[in-house]
């Protein structure tokens, strides 16, 4: 019986799929660096989007501040406004009694 494989036939079996095998290796390291160069440069962009939307809102909080700090100034304006016209109504309130009296000495005095 004579055997079915020869050493020499095995020999060039095992070269062709170590030559296959290298190949593979190769296109799949291909592969495996053009994508991690693909995901390099989308994080570089979500980096550069995300740093824009971060300078947006920045720029929202920023603007929303000085409303906010325009609308409490104007509030305090507001209010000593009406703590003077208070102060004035308390001041013309309190007077007319007081002119009563003195108009009523001037009365009963005078007669």
């Amino acid at each position: 019986m004579a055997p079915l494989l020869d050493q020499e036939s095995i020999l060039g079996t095992w070269k062709e799929w170590a030559k296959h095998i290298i190949s593979e290796l190769n296109r799949l390291t291909d592969q495996s660096t053009a994508t991690l160069m693909r995901l390099e440069n989308n994080r570089a962009e979500c980096d550069a989007k995300v740093s824009g939307l971060q300078q947006a809102l920045m720029d929202k909080m920023m603007a929303e501040r000085k409303d906010q700090s325009e609308e409490l100034t104007t509030l305090k304006i507001e209010i000593a406004i009406l703590k003077t016209k208070a102060a004035m109504w308390g001041a013309i309130g309190a007077s007319i009694p007081v002119i009563v009296g003195v108009v009523v000495d001037l009365w009963l005095n005078h007669k």
